[in-house]
Formats: C-alpha cells, structure tokens, sequence
C-alpha cells in the first residue's frame, strides 16, 4: 500500500514542479482506482490499432482518430471490427 506521501514522492521524481497537478491525480485514484486501469488499457487497444494500421500505405493519423470518435462509446470489440 502506498501512502499519499510515498505517491507524491514518486510523482516528484518523475515531474517536477506539478506537486499541485499531483495532489489532485492522487485524490483522483483514491476515490476512483478502476479508471485509470480502464484509461491505460485503452489507450493501449488505441495504440496497437494503430501500430497494426500505420504499416498500410493509405494510412492516416487524422482519419484513424476520427474514425475512433465518430462512432463513440463502443465496447472494444465492437470497435476494432469497425475500424
């Protein structure tokens, strides 16, 4: 278990200077631990998406992000079929 102290040291190890920005992403995590698993993991879906499609010639940044948020609030399986 990690104490706010221990949080922030860590936090200030990394970035300087943003203890305020820190304090408040601390308290964020406490009262809400499952958001920032499902934030990373889909950010990380995003990513291989688009790892896999940056290898096809008519690829495009603008258009794959686009793509992503016409179609809003899918569940992922759904989505990867879509794009």
């Amino acid at each position: 278990d990690w104490t706010d102290e221990k949080a922030l040291a860590f936090w200030q190890q990394y970035l300087q200077g943003k203890d305020d920005i820190a304090l408040r992403e601390i308290a964020r995590m406490k009262r809400w631990p499952a958001q920032v698993i499902t934030y990373k993991y889909g950010a990380d879906k995003i990513l291989t998406w688009q790892k896999e499609r940056k290898s096809k010639p008519d690829f495009d940044l603008k258009s794959f992000h686009q793509s992503i948020l016409k179609y809003g609030d899918l569940p992922f399986s759904i989505l990867e079929k879509l794009l």
